[in-house]
């Protein structure tokens, strides 16, 4: 049972490594799981994107990520012929936006933050 002041914890400020793990992780548990039940402020653009830069592979885990979702709307995240695409899909399972950039890096760090957002709100 939560107690009454557990709603008030603090939020916590994920690393871009911390970040990144949640991808990782829910491949290697089989479940999702965000830190701290979404109080949390998620790590810097810039700071992500550095990280992403050194350790690519975790890029592989975020577009895993993306293909096992099975609900919408939903953000996504794939590689496509001219690059990486990064968008959303409607309640009806159809692309509502996306955007297509040429740096795996980029999009990844794209989709980690909309995706911490979303689980935010």
């Amino acid at each position: 049972m939560l107690s009454l002041f557990s709603r008030f914890r603090k939020e916590v400020q994920l690393s871009p490594q911390d970040a990144c793990e949640i991808a990782r992780l829910s491949y290697v548990v089989g479940e999702r799981h965000f830190p701290n039940h979404g109080r949390f402020i998620p790590p810097v653009r810039a700071d992500l994107v550095c990280f992403l830069e050194k350790r690519t592979e975790f890029i592989n885990y975020w577009i895993g990520w993306s293909e096992d979702k099975r609900w919408s709307p939903a953000w996504f995240f794939r590689k496509v012929e001219a690059g990486f695409e990064v968008g959303r899909t409607s309640v009806d399972g159809k692309i509502a936006q996306s955007r297509l950039f040429h740096s795996p890096v980029e999009a990844c760090a794209d989709f980690i933050l909309k995706e911490l957002d979303e689980e935010r709100a």
